[in-house]
């Protein structure tokens, strides 16, 4: 079971996608001096496929006018592919403005023929395209269905099997309609059959075999027998690129930032379609913002969890960008993934609340350090070391969290807040709450012996206070102080270290 997807206009897509989005300027597409598509405000003008440039140009004064690009077209046909990963196992091109999807596999997990035909066109209308989507049983049928005059209406076919078979027959119904131009045939032979009263599929169908073959070749028997089932049509597959990197040139210099929001827009779109194919999320990614002429800047965004969703992407790029120095004139904008990682889903649900609660702080950790710096929001990481300076260290945001933290029971408390070093405290100053825990570690370097307390301060705060004990100069291990003074040197070797909450 097949998917036919054509992309009527891609041509002409693939340079109003450079414009700000709502720009209903008239424009055309050129191939050897002659209209090849229009845009509706080109149509509505009067301009059609195969005016010259000069009579479009007669009738709309103002007329945009591009030059059909090929090898953009194939680019961008392949991109598509790719980005129809998330629906199918198997993504066919069809060049130049077409692709065929095999979804025997994936019709139950989307809810059937009619789900994933919306499912895909929505996913399309995002990447700024118009398509034309067909079902059928094979995929040269499917193919020419999405090529056929008449719109192929999915909406009324149910879920399941019996939704499934009547999709099937209402595509065979469509084919015998469908005429002969939107079939994969020799324009001489369409013609020749034409001259013959044969102008639709069904028509072709009915006739002999044999004598069809005899008189047009074999090539035109093989291409009936693929088009209903009758001898194999093996599909090669696009393999999707290992990273993602995309582009877009813009048709006029841009001196705003706010004017690139657009062109970033439809990127992060392409990235999140890719990311999503693949089941991978983003950690960092880099902006590139080209001018005509000089250097490039370069515009880095980092997030503390694996990212697809465009939005989150654009939310902190866009904070990125608000400090960066870009180019007077940006001509284009350049977006490719520099790390990217594989998705992990909560397990009560695949993207239920419990995913989405995850991934809220950590969204707010991206939009802080785009804001304030990479280095300005820091994560923690447990170390396993008995003095207190020495037990954490930091790590970045959303990276794995290491250490076990075993190495105080959990009936002791311990303060919220550590100071970066202790300070000398006079014991006047503290009511003691409870204690000692005795801490005497790194006998290898750094080595410290205290007595620990909990405190009340003079304010009323609780504090992680400490006395120091003597070193024995021979093995490095605590031993016993005289009873401290209030008054003297021994006041001194009372330590503030840490607040509790």
């Amino acid at each position: 079971m097949w998917f036919g997807v054509r992309f009527p206009a891609m041509g002409l897509e693939l340079f109003e996608r450079r414009q700000p989005a709502g720009n209903t300027t008239p424009a055309v597409l050129m191939e050897d001096g002659r209209v090849l598509l229009a845009n509706a405000a080109a149509q509505a003008a009067g301009v059609t496929p195969g005016a010259s440039l000069a009579t479009a140009l007669s009738i709309v004064g103002h007329l945009k006018h591009f030059e059909r690009d090929t090898s953009e077209e194939r680019k961008r046909l392949r991109h598509l592919a790719e980005a129809a990963y998330r629906h199918t196992p198997c993504a066919s091109l069809c060049e130049p403005d077409s692709l065929v999807l095999d979804i025997g596999a994936s019709l139950n997990l989307f809810g059937g023929v009619a789900a994933l035909a919306g499912e895909l066109d929505a996913l399309f209308q995002r990447l700024q395209h118009v398509s034309r989507i067909a079902f059928a049983a094979t995929p040269a049928a499917a193919l020419a269905l999405a090529h056929a005059d008449e719109a192929f209406d999915l909406a009324g076919v149910a879920p399941g099997e019996q939704g499934i078979a009547g999709a099937i027959a209402h595509s065979r119904a469509a084919l015998r309609r469908a005429s002969l131009g939107c079939a994969a045939l020799d324009a001489r032979d369409i013609e020749r059959l034409a001259d013959m009263g044969i102008f639709s599929i069904g028509q072709l169908l009915d006739l002999p075999r044999n004598e069809l073959g005899a008189r047009f070749g074999s090539a035109l028997q093989d291409y009936l027998a693929r088009l209903v089932g009758a001898a194999p049509d093996p599909r090669v597959p696009v393999t999707p690129r290992e990273r993602f990197a995309s582009a877009i040139h813009l048709v006029e210099s841009v001196s705003n930032k706010a004017a690139l929001r657009f062109p970033m827009r439809r990127l992060a779109a392409e990235m999140a379609a890719w990311l999503q194919a693949r089941q991978l999320g983003a950690l960092r990614l880099a902006w590139r913002f080209e001018p005509l002429l000089g250097g490039a800047a370069l515009v880095e965004a980092r997030f503390a969890d694996a990212r697809t969703d465009a939005k989150g992407l654009l939310e902190v790029s866009w904070l990125k960008l608000a400090s960066a120095t870009l180019p007077d004139d940006v001509m284009s904008v350049r977006l490719r993934a520099v790390d990217v990682a594989p998705l992990t889903a909560a397990s009560d649900s695949l993207f239920g609340p419990a995913a989405a609660a995850s991934t809220a702080p950590l969204a707010l950790v991206d939009a802080l350090a785009a804001r304030l710096g990479d280095g300005a929001v820091l994560g923690l990481n447990a170390v396993d070391d008995h003095r207190p300076e020495f037990a954490w260290a930091s790590r970045s945001p959303g990276s794995a969290w290491r250490g076990r933290n075993n190495t105080a029971p959990k009936a002791l408390r311990r303060p919220l807040w550590l100071l970066e070093a202790p300070r000398p405290v006079a014991l006047g100053q503290l009511r003691l709450l409870s204690g000692p825990e005795r801490i005497e570690s790194g006998w290898w370097g750094n080595s410290v012996a205290r007595d620990y307390y909990v405190a009340v301060g003079a304010d009323g705060a609780q504090l992680w206070v400490f006395r120091e004990r003597a070193m024995d100069a021979t093995h490095g291990f605590g031993r016993h102080l005289p009873p401290a003074a209030e008054t003297g040197d021994a006041a001194q070797r009372w330590f503030l270290h840490g607040y509790f909450a």
